[in-house]
């Protein structure tokens, strides 16, 4: 827990970091990190992201997660800020995973590798108008680091 707090400290820091700097060099400069085994990778890189709609009334959510991260599975939400549509959160289906022992969380259950889901969405009005999701999910690196959740707006 000490060293998530640490990180987050350095992930808020701004003393000392120049403004162009990017997560991922503050990351590997916190931590010494030389080689490319150790390196730590932007969360756009670690957690690629892509949304689409797949049909009228679904959206299918998609993560290309890198090798030697996650994504917790108990950490993915999806919020409707614009269209007239509803989500049952419920509805949510996230492939089960696999179990881990998180040093912070207990058990847990995370996906690697490639993950995508349909997620239903009932419109509202009889027009097919644009919507915005806000989609916003939390990972890892293996024996690493966790980022702060991430969240990600998509029309």
């Amino acid at each position: 827990m000490l060293l998530r707090l640490l990180i987050f400290t350095v992930l808020l820091s701004g003393a000392q970091v120049s403004a162009a700097q990017s997560l991922k060099d503050r990351l590997n400069n916190a931590f010494g990190r030389t080689s490319a085994a150790d390196e730590i990778l932007d969360p756009e890189m670690a957690f690629g992201f892509e949304a689409r709609a797949s049909g009228p009334e679904s959206v299918r959510l998609q993560w290309r997660i890198e090798d030697g991260y996650y994504l917790y599975r108990d950490k993915f939400k999806v919020a409707v800020t614009e269209g007239q549509v509803q989500i049952d959160p419920a509805a949510l289906a996230v492939p089960a995973g696999k179990m881990k022992q998180d040093p912070s969380f207990g058990a847990v259950e995370i996906n690697t590798g490639n993950l995508a889901f349909e997620l239903p969405v009932q419109r509202l009005d009889s027009a097919e108008s644009p919507l915005t999701l806000q989609v916003r999910y939390q990972g890892c690196k293996e024996d690493s680091i966790c980022y702060p959740p991430i969240s990600k707006q998509v029309s």
